[in-house]
């Protein structure tokens, strides 16, 4: 049976002091969750508070694994980057994606999804993703003032 997708849904939801569950997730037009094995199960990351020079290493510790995802650049920005992050602070990165990062469609929001949910897992911390380039250009302009680049 094929199910007509409304929307694709991406939540997360604080579950303790120091922790986050994300769900990932598609609609059906009905307004019923979209079901696929071994997806969409919610994953609790324990939070810790990240610093630069560590997000850097871990990140290039992983750069292989990360580009036969599709990543081919990542840079962190925001308050990390900048020096500022506090205990509640979320890591921000940019990405630019390769062809190969995923098809058309609704494929692309869900690997994107899945990309923020194993940045997190291995920073374990919460991570923004936001591909490059982005569409606002003064959003812009902050990323590429705050940029540390990892690879």
């Amino acid at each position: 049976m094929i199910e007509r997708l409304r929307s694709f849904v991406v939540t997360f939801e604080v579950v303790g002091l120091r922790q986050v569950r994300i769900r990932a997730g598609r609609l059906c037009t009905d307004g019923r969750q979209a079901r696929y094995p071994g997806r969409g199960n919610p994953d609790v990351v324990e939070l810790k508070q990240v610093d630069l020079e560590r997000a850097i290493a871990t990140f290039r510790e992983h750069e292989a694994e990360l580009k036969l995802a599709g990543v081919v650049r990542l840079s962190i920005f925001g308050s990390v980057a900048r020096g500022e992050a506090g205990q509640d602070s979320d890591l921000d990165v940019e990405v630019k994606l390769g062809r190969n990062f995923s098809s058309d469609g609704f494929d692309y929001f869900w690997r994107l999804a899945e990309l923020e949910r194993q940045l997190s897992g291995l920073m374990g911390c919460r991570v923004d993703v936001d591909p490059e380039p982005v569409r606002r250009e003064r959003f812009q302009q902050e990323i590429d003032r705050d940029r540390a680049l990892a690879f």
